[in-house]
């Protein structure tokens, strides 16, 4: 099953139809994957978009892993295979991490992620279903310059899975309405002791 991005746009509309009152522009805040899909609808309804809020997102850099297991029918099927038999996938994180070519921030995660049976299931089905939430690292900068959109990109200083120089590179030139904040800590950005930094860079 799918989720085309189209669907989500039409469940925005529904939902602001439903609401009169409200604003006639939106925000949109995104976190890791999330931050991924709010990046898509940027490039489609740029008009709509009021401020754009991104923590740790996937998006302004692809892996070519990801690339590969969900746009490709080959690499679909060798990634359905290991969410179902995930013995070879964590031999060869192993010994990646032992001979330094993975770092242990990657390898600890990849592990907390991926142990229990129900999490690969669900990690599969999110995945495939995302995948027409694609980005255009260009286009995005465009619609930002041209559309004057304030966005406000959040990472974590220890973040190894989406690192602050995806971040740090994708302002070079915007950088009178994207703003970047550093926070001491890893991927995980949504804890209460960010809470407050994260609340004063929407609000600005």
């Amino acid at each position: 099953m799918t989720f085309e991005p189209v669907e989500l746009i039409e469940i925005i509309d529904a939902i602001s139809k439903g609401f009169p009152q409200m604003h006639s522009k939106i925000y949109l805040l995104g976190f890791s994957m999330g931050g991924r899909i709010a990046l898509s609808l940027l490039q489609m309804i740029p008009a709509k978009i009021d401020k754009i809020i991104l923590l740790a997102p996937d998006g302004l850099h692809i892996s070519k892993w990801y690339w590969l297991a969900t746009q490709t029918g080959l690499g679909n099927a060798l990634f359905r295979f290991t969410m179902k038999y995930p013995g070879w996938f964590f031999g060869m994180m192993h010994i990646g991490a032992k001979i330094k070519l993975i770092s242990p921030g990657v390898y600890k995660f990849s592990l907390s992620s991926l142990h229990d049976k129900e999490l690969r299931e669900s990690l599969y089905i999110r995945w495939t279903a995302m995948r027409r939430f694609t980005t255009n690292f260009k286009k995005i900068k465009t619609l930002v310059s041209i559309n004057k959109i304030p966005m406000r990109l959040i990472y974590g200083e220890y973040d190894h899975i989406i690192r602050k120089q995806g971040g740090q590179k994708f302002r070079i030139g915007i950088e009178a309405y994207c703003h970047l904040l550093i926070l001491p800590c890893g991927h995980h950005i949504l804890q209460e002791k960010n809470l407050q930094a994260i609340v004063r860079l929407i609000g600005e």
